[in-house]
């Protein structure tokens, strides 16, 4: 029987390690195109929110009470990393998945994250798209 729980804690632990080194490995850099840590890391995180691959995918972070603020991914993960230190918890963030459409105005972004986002008012999603597609969140 000890070496049962012996082994269920050392699996526990091993997980909990693995789980900090792919956050520890994300938001390395603010390339847009995700790496395959953080593709894990957010196929992981947003699981429940539908069958979206994250895996060389072009992402684009958006937050600021009114989801107007072009962030940059490195900022996206430091949110998560210190909220999940300080509270244990996931943030306030939600997926939104492009349409062939939407991609092209967008200049080539797959899904667009939205983090600390209180509203999203219609339209905003358009005006974001041309502003990506001019270059802005680059």
């Amino acid at each position: 029987m000890k070496q049962i729980v012996f082994v269920f804690l050392l699996s526990i632990l091993f997980q909990s390690v693995n789980a900090q080194e792919i956050i520890d490995s994300c938001g390395m850099n603010n390339d847009a195109l995700m790496n395959s840590y953080e593709a894990n890391f957010l196929n992981d995180y947003y699981r429940d929110k539908g069958q979206f691959d994250f895996s060389d995918k072009k992402i684009a972070f958006i937050t600021g009470g009114g989801g107007a603020i072009i962030s940059s991914k490195s900022e996206y993960f430091n949110h998560v990393k210190q909220w999940k230190n300080n509270h244990n918890t996931t943030i306030e963030t939600k997926l939104i998945v492009l349409n062939l459409n939407e991609k092209e105005l967008s200049g080539g972004y797959d899904a667009i994250v939205l983090f600390w986002v209180k509203f999203f008012p219609k339209g905003q999603k358009q005006k974001i798209l041309q502003r990506l597609g001019s270059g802005e969140g680059l």
